[in-house]
């Protein structure tokens, strides 16, 4: 019980150290601004982190696709054919949907933590 006391007090410690640093930094940014190729620069670095990983989904459902559509033979090479196709552009336009989305939520962090006018953050973003 003493350990849990102790690790509760750290843990609060932490918390409380994040934040300050978390304070500081986000001051920083709102003294750089919004338009500042630091900014610019964030937000091409997520743009291009979710589309990695939109694409990388595409790919790893491709490869489980593959690896469970092993067992149907019974289908002409046309027919074969059709269906992957069809199933690389479900795939890839799952994947940029779900990339879009996720760029689109961590981009009002990124916004937010500039501290712009409003303005400025709705153009920005």
């Amino acid at each position: 019980e003493a350990l849990e006391a102790d690790a509760a007090v750290v843990r609060r410690e932490y918390e409380r150290v994040k934040a300050d640093q978390v304070a500081i930094f986000n001051d920083a940014k709102a003294v750089v601004g919004i338009w500042s190729d630091h900014a610019v620069a964030e937000a091409r670095e997520l743009y291009e982190s979710m589309f990695s990983k939109g694409k990388d989904f595409a790919k790893r459902e491709l490869w489980w696709d593959a690896l469970f559509s092993i067992e149907e033979s019974d289908e002409s090479f046309g027919d074969f054919v059709a269906k992957w196709i069809f199933r690389i552009i479900l795939n890839y336009t799952i994947g940029m949907i779900g990339a879009i989305i996720a760029f689109a939520w961590y981009m009002v962090d990124i916004v937010r933590s500039y501290q712009p006018d409003f303005v400025s953050g709705i153009l920005f973003y």
